[in-house]
């Protein structure tokens, strides 16, 4: 038998392996790592940075491999790792955006184009930011649902108005409100710049279960 055969079977065999005894061998790979980066963490991650150039292409494949198969786990397992490491990961966005400015801002764009909602939401937030508002944690999602719980109506003269309704604080941010859903109805422009910080136009119940 050639040397490729018995390596092909030597790696079949350590798949199999693998399979059977996931968990064991994660643990055994954690523990490792854990105690050779207390000695030595500089030497350990070029150590995987030298594999990862060595192996490119077949490291790249398994990922995409596995993010195909359950790519819901990959993007919480992403999430985690951000919140838990938010510094760290926002000097790697940093630094790439550094290296590939061109392509960052074509993602950028196209990132833009495709959610228009979350660009509205995340404008509302830095101005909510700039206000000093003591809560600031309306999204997206809260909003669509706000307009559909409204019928798409403005909450001061009921007037339909799919697609044109702003976002109205009935304690308006200039005297201390809240950029939150208990303090967020649906209202049409002219009505939303009559009131403008003044009091509602008409008693209104903000939603208080999104």
């Amino acid at each position: 038998m050639s040397g490729t055969a018995n390596r092909d079977k030597a790696r079949e065999a350590e798949r199999r392996y693998r399979a059977r005894h996931l968990e064991e061998v994660r643990a055994r790979q954690a523990k490792w790592h854990k105690e050779n980066r207390a000695k030595n963490p500089e030497a350990t991650r070029k150590a995987a940075r030298d594999n990862y150039v060595k192996h490119r292409k077949r490291i790249r494949a398994q990922a995409k491999k596995r993010y195909d198969s359950n790519p819901e786990r990959d993007r919480q397992y992403s999430r985690d790792y951000r919140t838990h490491n938010r510094e760290r990961a926002n000097a790697i966005v940093r630094k790439w955006r550094k290296n590939n400015p061109a392509k960052a801002k074509a993602i950028g764009k196209s990132w833009y184009l495709a959610n228009p909602d979350a660009v509205h939401a995340c404008r509302k937030r830095r101005r909510a930011r700039i206000a000093c508002a003591p809560i600031n944690d309306f999204t997206a999602e809260q909003w669509i649902a706000l307009q559909l719980a409204f019928d798409h109506r403005c909450a001061y003269c009921d007037k339909r108005c799919k697609g044109r309704l702003t976002q109205d604080h009935v304690q308006p941010l200039s005297k201390g409100g809240s950029h939150t859903a208990s303090n967020i109805v649906p209202a049409c422009g002219p009505c939303n710049s009559t009131k403008h910080t003044g009091p509602p136009l008409r008693p209104v119940q903000p939603l208080l279960t999104l």
